[in-house]
């Protein structure tokens, strides 16, 4: 990026190769960046970035994401007959099996098609006396995984039991292993990989690749979220490795897929969402032209985490019917697409000429009594209309949106959030405060439902607020709270207990650079 940009000696102190100078100086650079790019178009800027190796994506509405060669190539997309005569392009699904995309099988049935057919009962697993029993214990994974998506997908499995060994690489650390000044591990290494264990291990020696292969010959599946291409490089792609154990499952995603004319991409989240059109999507018809509320992790990090781990288990529960394993392929950027399949679809029909009914909700955010305090109220009919206006103790205001707003804020902006809150919802009214950060872990409804825990580490002073798991099961007791490793903090004990080496072995290993430990 500084060549980029001109190598600008204002960038030119060796400082700026850390994160933390970078961030300090965001402002300065985010203008120059700005400079940049303004008189250029998406698409050269696009192609200029790839070319050096700087991650950059073009901002597309969702009909352009549609309309993307990209996802035409790949089958993403798939023509669905909607009713007798309007047939139109749809996301096919993000789950790819053993190179092909699943998803969609059949339109949805009409209403009165089928016949009520009730699933028997079934009650919850009574616990073993004293003995603790996961779903997954006796599962073993191997973790290539790294940062969101790849980290949290392997604790899913721990915290169910399985046992996760995390292969790390000393030249190539995981991301989050990056840790502020003054701090041994950074807390989203801590909470992202609890109740696994961490082997050193450089899988590009000869010797590290042989240990490498012996622990898929016993293991149930292995994880990866590399760039395309990268696993095949290292001599283990999903053929390779099933030459190893016929019953391995390998299970990746990627930002792109595997094929396609984005494949070759580099992609992050922030790519992601932009070149998929969730960016696009991710505003308000009351913000400011050209601006957008794009924080967030959740699409497509942490979902298609939770969509591989879907797959992996879908292709695990496969391999004990057929005895053979398979390869699942989550695309990030179709992960995105589905999962905000309702609005690609309605942007499909209006672009193909459809009509389609426009949305009269309004859902609004409104200022509260306090400082910077607000609430949001969903206003999406008739009678949620005349009921905010019984609760306002006025006429119900225009219909027309902005003059809407302003009468509602009026209404609201002396009131404490969550009065407005328990008024509204009393009166069928969806309403809601609007929760900081540190308002999340003492709600009510959070507390009840036990979503967090406290987890200690012996490398921080005080515990730290987790997820306590994947759900609230009945009969599977809570996730474990294991330290997450430092790197390679567990080489011997695996090398011992798994590989089989002996201690002068293991040694000479980790002389020679093909393992490391702590």
């Amino acid at each position: 990026m500084r060549g980029w940009l001109g190598e600008p000696e204002q960038f030119a102190d060796p400082e700026f190769d850390t994160i933390a100078a970078r961030y300090a100086a965001s402002r300065e650079l985010n203008a120059a960046i700005a400079e940049l790019v303004a008189p250029q178009t998406m698409d050269a800027l696009v192609a200029e970035g790839q070319s050096r190796g700087v991650p950059v994506a073009a901002v597309h509405t969702a009909a352009e994401a549609l309309a993307s060669e990209h996802f035409r190539a790949v089958d993403a997309l798939t023509d669905l007959k909607v009713t007798a005569d309007v047939t139109l392009t749809v996301p096919a699904g993000p789950v790819i099996v053993d190179g092909r995309h699943t998803g969609v099988v059949r339109p949805a049935p009409e209403v009165g098609a089928d016949e009520p057919d009730w699933a028997a009962g079934t009650s919850a697993a009574e616990p073993l006396g004293d003995v603790v029993v996961r779903p997954f214990d006796g599962l073993r994974i191997i973790d290539l995984g790294v940062i969101v998506a790849g980290g949290e997908l392997g604790r899913l499995f721990a915290d169910l039991g399985a046992e996760v060994i995390k292969v790390e690489s000393a030249a190539y650390p995981d991301g989050l292993r990056q840790t502020p000044p003054g701090m041994t591990m950074s807390r989203s290494w801590a909470l992202t990989h609890r109740n696994e264990q961490s082997l050193g291990l450089d899988l590009r020696h000869p010797e590290g690749a042989e240990l490498f292969r012996r622990l898929v010959a016993e293991a149930d599946a292995v994880f990866a979220n590399f760039k395309p291409g990268t696993l095949d490089s290292l001599g283990f792609s999903y053929a390779q490795l099933r030459e190893i154990n016929p019953r391995i499952v390998l299970a990746e995603s990627s930002a792109y897929g595997p094929t396609g004319p984005w494949s070759d991409r580099m992609g992050y989240g922030p790519l992601v969402r932009a070149a998929t059109g969730v960016t696009w999507l991710w505003t308000s018809q009351d913000a400011e032209p050209g601006s957008f509320y794009d924080a967030t992790t959740v699409f497509p990090d942490h979902v298609a985490a939770r969509l591989t781990a879907v797959a992996a288990l879908a292709a695990l529960m496969g391999r004990d019917r057929t005895g053979s394993g398979a390869h699942v392929h989550i695309p990030q950027a179709e992960a995105a697409v589905h999962l905000l399949a309702t609005a690609y679809v309605t942007e499909a029909a209006r672009s193909a000429g459809v009509a389609v009914d426009g949305d009269e909700s309004i859902h609004g955010v409104y200022p509260c009594a306090g400082e910077d305090e607000w609430c949001v109220i969903s206003v999406r009919s008739e009678a949620d209309r005349a009921a905010l206006s019984a609760a306002m103790g006025a006429a119900f205001p225009s219909r027309e949106r902005t003059s809407f707003l302003t009468a509602v804020s009026e209404w609201t902006k002396a009131k404490d959030k969550s009065d407005i809150a328990e008024t509204l919802q009393a009166a069928g009214v969806p309403a809601a405060p609007m929760n900081r950060a540190v308002d999340i872990p003492v709600d009510p409804q959070v507390v009840s439902r036990r979503l967090y825990s406290d987890m200690p580490h012996p490398l921080f002073d005080v515990p730290m607020l987790c997820e306590t798991g994947p759900a609230a099961y009945t009969g599977i007791p809570a996730a474990e709270l294991r330290p997450a490793p430092m790197p390679g903090e567990q080489t011997r004990q695996i090398c011992h207990e798994v590989l089989g080496l002996s201690d002068e072995e293991t040694d000479r290993l980790i002389v020679d650079g093909i393992l490391f430990t702590q």
